[in-house]
């Protein structure tokens, strides 16, 4: 599958002592790309099969007072790079946070 492949990308191998490989995965980079997936299950409930969906970080304007209120949704950190919004137990957001989104927290401050 074509998803699979793009998803194994960011899978790195480190070799150990002991003549073993260990396999990590960088997982800013590989959530998103599991968006839509049809086998991502729970690391602690492996029969437990969950969504993942990959969403635009959001400015929303809200009226507060008679003044306009400017604000990203879901809020971040700026060394994030990607947020997991954990909507229902079985169904994940994944949130890419990018230059664009860190210029306009910069602008908006707290």
């Amino acid at each position: 599958m074509a998803q699979d492949r793009q998803v194994a990308k960011p899978i790195t191998s480190q070799y150990h002592y002991y003549g073993s490989d260990r396999y990590e995965v960088d997982a800013n980079t590989a959530l998103p790309l599991l968006a839509g997936h049809p086998a991502v299950f729970w690391r602690d409930a492996p029969d437990v099969r969950i969504d993942i969906e990959s969403v635009q970080i959001q400015l929303s304007i809200t009226e507060k007072h008679d003044q306009l209120c400017l604000r990203l949704s879901p809020s971040f950190d700026s060394r994030d790079q990607v947020v997991m919004v954990n909507e229902t137990p079985t169904r994940l957001v994944a949130y890419t946070v990018n230059e664009a989104h860190r210029k306009i927290a910069a602008v908006l401050g707290e």
